[in-house]
């Protein structure tokens, strides 16, 4: 058996739950430990309830924890994170859209998306009763967790002989995970920067800006924040057109044609 089916059979249900408690922080392999726990359920050496039972009380504990950060801090926090993400803001942005879209229900599937704490933020800062906050994400969790750990319990075999061969070859393996591991960082950190860049060329620094309002420039100016974003931070530049951006393709006709346009956002 491998270290880590043999430490979590030795060390049991607490380790499962904070593991899944950290998932919601910081990025841990939570999913593969959820189906080396499946495996060792159907293997007789862990108990289903326990499997369960601990590592849900774990992400809602987390995740309630995220949802009264975003009541008290959502705005900073929300930064926070943009600013240390891998993701460039264009993509990370996109759960602010896909939650202002569907709300609650984008809480059911946010697990198997990466950065999963943003629609927990989100919620905690557009005031959304708690107990329906909960209600939401403890089946999406229940979900996701009963998934991998079916999964798991389903392909016990196949995971085991997995383990067994991962231990003959923890050397090689860990060598190519190590290699792998550096070039998707550097992909990563390479595309971030490329998007960054493109996007700082086209920007336009608040005082230019104001400048040639002030000059009586024709411009049109349009503010493309998620309605979470808006009610987070209520405050509009004088004169400028409100349509967020996941609802463009159906207010497009509101959009002035032939006049220079200028967007901002969160």
């Amino acid at each position: 058996m491998g270290k880590l089916m043999a430490f979590i059979t030795l060390h049991g249900p607490l380790i499962v739950f904070f593991v899944a408690f950290g998932n919601e922080f910081l990025p841990l392999p939570s999913e593969v430990m959820f189906l080396q726990v499946g495996a060792l359920v159907a293997l007789g050496k862990f108990n289903l309830g326990w499997a369960l039972a601990m590592p849900i009380a774990g992400i809602v504990l987390a995740d309630s924890l995220l949802y009264f950060i975003g009541r008290c801090w959502g705005a900073s926090c929300l930064r926070l994170v943009y600013r240390f993400s891998l993701e460039p803001e264009a993509v990370t942005h996109r759960k602010e859209r896909l939650f202002g879209r569907y709300g609650m229900r984008f809480i059911l599937i946010s697990k198997f998306l990466p950065m999963t704490m943003v629609p927990l933020v989100l919620a905690g800062m557009t005031r959304i009763n708690f107990f329906r906050f909960l209600l939401y994400t403890t089946a999406g969790t229940a979900f996701w967790v009963a998934l991998y750990t079916g999964l798991g319990y389903l392909l016990h075999r196949q995971i085991d002989s997995l383990v067994r061969f991962a231990g003959r070859a923890t050397g090689t393996l860990a060598l190519v995970g190590g290699v792998l591991f550096v070039l998707y960082l550097g992909f990563k950190l390479f595309r971030r920067r490329r998007i960054l860049r493109l996007h700082h060329e086209k920007r336009i620094a608040p005082e230019d800006l104001k400048a040639r309002m002030e000059a009586g420039d024709s411009v049109v100016i349009m503010d493309v924040r998620s309605r979470q974003a808006i009610e987070a931070f209520p405050y509009v530049i004088p004169g400028a057109i409100q349509i967020p951006l996941e609802e463009i393709s159906q207010r497009g006709n509101e959009i002035p044609a032939g006049k220079e346009l200028i967007l901002y956002c969160s």
